[in-house]
């Protein structure tokens, strides 16, 4: 089945203040807020990782990276735009409790199949 994936990515993060767990936390709280308001739960993966940048060139963008993935679920309900719309406020929530960080989202459609069993 054919659906998007947005990957979205956080740089320059303090690592003091953003572990692994309080980065999903912050995901999934604004995510619960998003979805009683709309009825679209946007439901992620976090991958953790460093961004190197250039100190030489001045760039302050180094250090702890977090990427969000999501999926449309290419059954659900809500349509693409519905999705991305909600998808977008969660991440304009998240964004601001990490302090307005540097950011960038890619989307790209994909083949997509899942089991619910075996």
């Amino acid at each position: 089945m054919q659906t998007k994936r947005y990957t979205i990515i956080f740089a320059g993060l303090d690592q003091e203040l953003f572990s692994e767990n309080r980065l999903s936390e912050i995901w999934e709280r604004e995510a619960d807020a998003v979805y009683l308001e709309s009825g679209i739960y946007i439901s992620a993966s976090l991958d953790i990782s460093y961004f190197i940048c250039g100190k030489i060139r001045k760039c302050d963008l180094g250090g702890l990276s977090a990427s969000f993935v999501s999926l449309k679920d290419p059954l659900g309900a809500e349509t693409e735009e519905q999705f991305y719309s909600a998808l977008l406020e969660v991440v304009r929530r998240v964004r601001k409790k990490l302090d307005n960080p540097y950011m960038g989202v890619s989307a790209e459609m994909i083949e997509f199949y899942y089991f619910v069993s075996v």
